[in-house]
């Protein structure tokens, strides 16, 4: 979803950046203003606002658990007592 929503402003020629391109993360964060495409979908230093719970697969595709620690966004470090784990699929699996 995030590559079709990337591909609307670039067609318009709007620049779009890489979600891993750290140096804009961290412009926009010192601004305190993010680009639309991580307002929504979130990046290095946002966290995404978008979940879908009604999509599925074409076909059987492989899962796996991913466990993970809380982060507390104001010492930008661990949130003691906070682990969770998440359910994902195997990346390039067509829906």
């Amino acid at each position: 979803m995030r590559c079709l929503a990337e591909a609307l402003p670039r067609a318009r020629g709007e620049r779009v950046h890489d979600p891993w391109d750290f140096e804009a993360a961290e412009k926009e964060a010192g601004i305190g203003s993010y680009c639309l495409i991580c307002g929504i979908f979130g990046g290095t230093r946002l966290a995404s606002k978008v979940r879908v719970y009604d999509a599925y697969p074409d076909r059987e595709a492989p899962m796996f658990v991913k466990t993970r620690v809380g982060i507390n966004r104001n010492f930008r470090g661990l949130q003691p007592g906070i682990l969770y784990t998440e359910e994902q699929m195997a990346p390039l699996v067509r829906w």
